[in-house]
């Protein structure tokens, strides 16, 4: 009786025990695709396209987050896969925004690296890495992009208008 009821309000039940467990929830945590979560983020893996920026992705991810100093659950997952660079010293950084989708770090003699949001990134390229991106947000995942230019910022309005290739 309590599947058939809760089947009339669009919930899949799997597991008959469920129903003991959601008589007593009061708030119900859900990601974007509606599966149960507890908040916690794991990066999956890494699909590299064209990296020829001079350093792997495993140090570029560890330098921008030695940059950043961000303690959200996107970088506490990323620095747990692959650590965080100590002393590091950036000509310029533009912190993550929620409008802008991305954060950005120049380091000498490497260029300017990007961290976010594929779409807003790549912008009029984002065509590029879309089958790959569709492929993993299907399956559920958060899918970042590192994007990279050789140029270096000069004010925070360059992190928008600046071209980054894929890496």
């Amino acid at each position: 009786a309590s599947v058939v009821k809760l089947t009339k309000n669009h919930t899949l039940v799997q597991e008959l025990y469920c129903i003991e467990m959601i008589a007593r929830v009061d708030v119900l945590c859900l990601d974007k695709t509606g599966t149960i979560t507890d908040g916690s983020m794991t990066v999956k893996g890494i699909e590299e396209i064209n990296n020829n920026s001079g350093l792997t992705v495993k140090q570029i991810i560890a330098l921008m987050l030695g940059s950043l100093n961000d303690n959200n659950m996107t970088s506490v997952a990323l620095e747990k896969e692959f650590g965080k660079a100590k002393r590091v010293n950036p000509l310029f950084v533009v912190p993550f925004s929620s409008a802008r989708k991305f954060s950005v770090v120049t380091l000498e003699k490497y260029g300017t690296f990007f961290l976010g949001a594929p779409e807003f990134i790549l912008k009029k390229e984002y065509d590029l890495v879309k089958p790959s991106v569709d492929k993993y947000a299907r399956k559920g995942y958060r899918v970042l992009l590192i994007g990279h230019n050789k140029g270096t910022l000069k004010n925070q309005d360059d992190a928008t208008k600046l071209k980054a290739d894929p890496l």
